[in-house]
């Protein structure tokens, strides 16, 4: 019975260590006023590193119900932890005139499009529509690939 129980916990710790383990870390970098990649695709449980941001902070604009905000501190290294399926839409708010805007998606990407659609029609944002249709077209023409 006690090596039944032993069993049962050490099994009980890697089952609770597991979702570390199997995270990722998607770096996205600030690029003049662009990030880079302008898309990511994650898994609940991974890390998005916004690296590179001198001159450049992370604000969300749009996320899944129960998400946490993003928000970072002028020109600092920023770690977000994605813990709800959905897309995030995010912006650098001092180039958001030039549309410094970014995308995550988590979980399945299939219905991406659909998602978008969806955000442009809530936002009275016109640079964020902006965005959103930029991002559209690049999929259409194959230069953003959904997994």
């Amino acid at each position: 019975m006690k090596e039944i129980k032993t069993t049962l916990l050490i099994l009980g710790v890697f089952a609770l260590m597991s979702t570390n383990v199997w995270a990722e870390t998607h770096v996205v970098k600030g690029k003049g006023v662009s990030f880079d990649p302008a898309v990511t695709f994650a898994q609940s449980g991974d890390s998005i590193a916004f690296n590179n941001m001198a001159a450049h902070f992370v604000e969300s604009i749009i996320i899944p119900d129960g998400a946490e905000k993003m928000v970072s501190a002028m020109g600092a290294d920023y770690n977000y932890v994605v813990k709800q399926d959905g897309v995030y839409l995010y912006k650098c708010p001092p180039h958001w005139g030039a549309r410094m805007g970014g995308i995550i998606v988590v979980g399945d990407a299939s219905g991406l499009e659909d998602t978008l659609d969806a955000y442009m029609a809530q936002t009275d944002d016109k640079i964020a529509k902006g965005f959103m249709k930029k991002i559209k077209k690049k999929i259409k023409k194959g230069k953003i690939k959904l997994p």
